[in-house]
């Protein structure tokens, strides 16, 4: 379930922004943030309402903690991140079209 909240902050000009946080819960656990700042809450608005629609149409790109996931496990081998780069690789190819001929790599 995805939601937004949108927080007014002064800045040091004495003018006002916006940042609106997405939060993205599982099984009561936060799996995804992000979070983005407009000079009118009304930008603010109608982001975070595209955003929560894309959201929940695509789901959350994996690579946003799917690096936490794997890196959070030790290994006990080099063999170990040979594999981890190799699975790295494949999902940067599948998820981005501009890694598609794997030069840039």
């Amino acid at each position: 379930m995805a939601y937004s909240t949108i927080e007014k902050r002064k800045k040091t000009n004495g003018d006002f922004s916006y940042r609106c946080t997405i939060r993205v819960k599982k099984n009561g656990e936060i799996i995804h943030r992000e979070s983005k700042t407009f000079s009118k809450k009304e930008l603010a608005r109608t982001w975070a309402k595209l955003r929560i629609d894309e959201i929940e149409l695509e789901g959350i790109a994996n690579k946003r903690y799917w690096l936490g996931i794997v890196t959070a496990r030790p290994f006990s081998s080099p063999n170990a991140w040979c594999a981890l780069a190799v699975a790295f690789k494949t999902a940067l190819l599948s998820m981005s079209p501009s890694f598609s001929n794997g030069t840039n790599l």
